[in-house]
C-alpha cells in the first residue's frame, strides 16, 4: 500500500534516525505502519554529539532512547538534564568560564534540557529550561508539549506561549514588542479560543489564554531576531 513512498526514499530504507527537534509520535507511528522504524535520538554539540538514541530491539515511542554505551544521564534537582561521560567536550576554546557554567566540577555537562528518565532508563525531553513558564501556583509548566498539542489543530499553525503582559499573551521567545497587534475580529478570537480546552485537556489545572495575539513576522523570523539581540547568532 505505501511503496510509491518507500520507492521514493530509495526502495531500501530500513530505518531512519531524527535528531535536532522532537519529533512527533503520531509521525513516528505513522512511519510505523508504512514498514519504516523511526529511531529518535537526543543530543547536543558539546556531548560530542549524542547522549541517547532509540536503536533496533530497544525502542520506545515518545522517547530520545537511553544512554549511550559508557554515557551517564542524571536529572538535576530543578529537572535540568545532566551527561557524563568520555563524549563530553573538555571545554570551550579559551573561554573557561563559559566552561565552567555548563560542566560542574564532576564532570557533569549541565545541557539545558529538562526532561525525565522513566524506570528503564529511557529519557523524554520536555523543554529547555530556559523557557520554563511559573504561573500563579508556582508548578513549573515546559510550555512546548502544549504548543505542540495546539498546533495540531487546523486552525493553529504556530503556537507560543507566555506569561500575560498587558492583558495579552505574549510570545515565550519575545517581549511585547514583537507582537504588532491585537486581533479585533471577536468572532476569530471565539473560535481559537474555544479550541483551547480541548487542546490542553491535560493541563486545564492551569490558567488558559484569554487574549490571542497577532506576531506581525513568522515566529521563526522572531525567534531568530530575538535570539540575535541576545547574541546567540
Amino acid at each position: 500500500m505505501f511503496h510509491k513512498l518507500r520507492d521514493l526514499l530509495g526502495g531500501r530504507t530500513r530505518f531512519l534516525v531524527s535528531g535536532g527537534a522532537p519529533l512527533s509520535a503520531e509521525i513516528a507511528r505513522f512511519f510505523y505502519g508504512v514498514g519504516i522504524t523511526v529511531y529518535e535520538g537526543y543530543g547536543l554539540t558539546e556531548a560530542g554529539p549524542v547522549v541517547s538514541c532509540n536503536v533496533p530491539g530497544h525502542t520506545r515511542l515518545g522517547t530520545v532512547g537511553r544512554p549511550l554505551p559508557q554515557v551517564q544521564v542524571k536529572i538535576a534537582n530543578d529537572g535540568e538534564i545532566c551527561a557524563r561521560g568520555p563524549n563530553i567536550m573538555q571545554g570551550y576554546y579559551n573561554k573557561p568560564t563559559e566552561t565552567t557554567q555548563v560542566i560542574d566540577a564532576e564532570g557533569w555537562l549541565h545541557t539545558g534540557d529538562v526532561g525525565t528518565v522513566d524506570n528503564d532508563g529511557y529519557i523524554v525531553i520536555t523543554d529547555r529550561k530556559k523557557d520554563l513558564l511559573i504561573p500563579s501556583n508556582g508548578e513549573n509548566v515546559a510550555p512546548q508539549p502544549i504548543e505542540g498539542q495546539l498546533k495540531q489543530d487546523p486552525l493553529i499553525e504556530e503556537a507560543c506561549g507566555g506569561h500575560p503582559t498587558d492583558g495579552t499573551v505574549s510570545p515565550r521567545h519575545n517581549p511585547m514588542d514583537a507582537i504588532e497587534e491585537t486581533l479585533h475580529e471577536e468572532d476569530f478570537d471565539e473560535i481559537i479560543l474555544s479550541t483551547l480546552p480541548h487542546a490542553v485537556s491535560r493541563w486545564l489545572h492551569l490558567d488558559l489564554p484569554h487574549r490571542v495575539a497577532h506576531l506581525g513576522l513568522p515566529l521563526t523570523t522572531v525567534i531568530a531576531q530575538e535570539r540575535a539581540r541576545e547574541g546567540a547568532v
